[in-house]
């Protein structure tokens, strides 16, 4: 199904979803800001196989359809850090792609099939200026730089033949400063991560050394809530950790063969608590990892079910850059015929934020819902004294759960600052059946 997005519909919908899941008086709906500088809750992901580009639900990981356009051969894709654009590189035909991020619309080919010599390219990524624009090329073994605003070819900004790169795959950016000014770039077949100077192309070394903690084949690079960088090891079936500053191995985030993982790919955190979603091209999946303790939290989205093959990249349309936490995650049930009044039925509720370093005190924090994920209850009666559409961050969540399952809530928060795009950050309470 193809799939033609109205914001303006689809924000409208957001937010009678809010209102219908969550406990809102008429003053509080009042203050609840759905707006259209709302981010959208979805991921994009590339279906190598297809040639499509598919926008999945990141909470239900229903497909929401896939782009109206075709990208032959969808490899690594990026959402611009202001949150207007969305490249995608086209590793068939050696182009770069352009849609506007917001609405999924096609807007033109940013960079054309062959510039600068570009064939089979794999992971295209903008400078946080928006100065340039890096794609990487297997065919080069390297990347090639062009202009962020034009597309126009630069220059070859690293190859084998000048500098130790060996499979280029995807590149990020550090959150520290004292690394402002470089880039990371996942160096496949050195099984390495390096580092660059943005402006000079100098090799500056290793950030993470060949092999470090059996690395094998890195691929997808993430910085995480924690602010350590993660690896999809896509030879040992594992994703490692690594020390955001220095680069020493911490551990293996994620076990190998956990959840079944196979060739992964690109990784991100987003959706539902912030977790870890990583793309298991061996077994058409996305799979869903604990952003805190790696564990496995089950499929976020199968192939089997919606049509995606040998999938890629993964990039959420609202990527978190900060985390929210809530105290305590995981309530004490309270038997159903327990004799207590009515404030022992609920348990206090505190909500931190941690992130990578890059918020301060301009940046605005706002509860937009709590919602459920078992639908006989009403959240309205569930939860006290939640003030939406403003930074609350203390409330009350009923602690009696007779229903013979665990009953999960989701608390969401918008995080923006004045003229730029905004975030959600979630975080989820647990009630164990008693």
């Amino acid at each position: 199904m193809k799939f033609k997005f109205n914001r303006k519909f689809f924000s409208a919908l957001i937010g009678l979803a809010c209102l219908a899941s969550s406990p809102i008086s008429s003053a509080d709906a009042n203050n609840l800001k759905v707006t259209d500088t709302d981010p959208n809750p979805w991921y994009y992901l590339s279906s190598f196989n297809t040639n499509e580009v598919f926008r999945i639900d990141q909470n239900t990981g229903e497909s929401l359809g896939v782009l109206d356009v075709q990208v032959p051969g969808p490899f690594a894709s990026f959402v611009t850090p202001s949150g207007v654009n969305f490249f995608v590189a086209a590793g068939s035909t050696g182009e770069v792609y352009r849609f506007d991020a917001e609405t999924g619309e096609f807007k033109d080919i940013f960079i054309t099939a062959g510039s600068g010599g570009l064939l089979t390219p794999t992971a295209p990524i903008l400078t946080p200026d928006e100065k340039y624009l890096f794609v990487g090329d297997l065919n080069l073994n390297g990347y090639l730089r062009y202009d962020g605003h034009t597309g126009e070819y630069i220059d070859i900004f690293a190859d084998a033949s000048t500098k130790p790169i060996s499979g280029p795959f995807m590149p990020v950016f550090s959150p520290f400063p004292e690394m402002k000014g470089k880039i990371l770039i996942a160096s496949g077949f050195t099984n390495s991560i390096q580092i660059y100077d943005i402006e000079s192309g100098d090799y500056e070394g290793n950030f993470v050394e060949p092999g470090s903690g059996g690395l094998v084949t890195p691929v997808g690079l993430v910085f995480g809530p924690d602010g350590n960088l993660y690896t999809t090891s896509s030879g040992t079936r594992s994703v490692k950790r690594y020390d955001g500053r220095t680069g020493a191995f911490i551990d293996d985030f994620v076990p190998v063969g956990s959840g079944g993982i196979l060739e992964p790919r690109a990784l991100e955190f987003g959706g539902r608590n912030s977790d870890l979603h990583v793309v298991s091209s061996g077994t058409d999946e996305v799979l869903r990892f604990d952003r805190l303790t790696g564990d496995f939290a089950g499929v976020s989205a199968s192939g089997a079910d919606l049509g995606f093959r040998s999938p890629r990249g993964l990039m959420f349309s609202s990527r978190p850059f900060t985390f929210a936490e809530a105290s305590p995650s995981v309530l004490t049930p309270k038997r159903s015929n327990e004799r207590h009044g009515n404030r022992k039925k609920f348990t206090p509720i505190d909500v931190s934020f941690f992130s990578v370093p890059n918020v301060d005190d301009s940046y605005i924090f706002e509860l937009v819902s709590i919602d459920v994920d078992d639908p006989t209850r009403n959240v309205r009666k569930d939860v006290k004294k939640a003030k939406y559409g403003t930074d609350d961050r203390n409330f009350s969540i009923r602690n009696r759960n007779n229903s013979g399952r665990d009953r999960v809530y989701t608390i969401t928060y918008r995080v923006w600052k004045e003229g730029e795009a905004s975030v959600l950050a979630t975080t989820t309470v647990t009630v164990p059946s008693s």
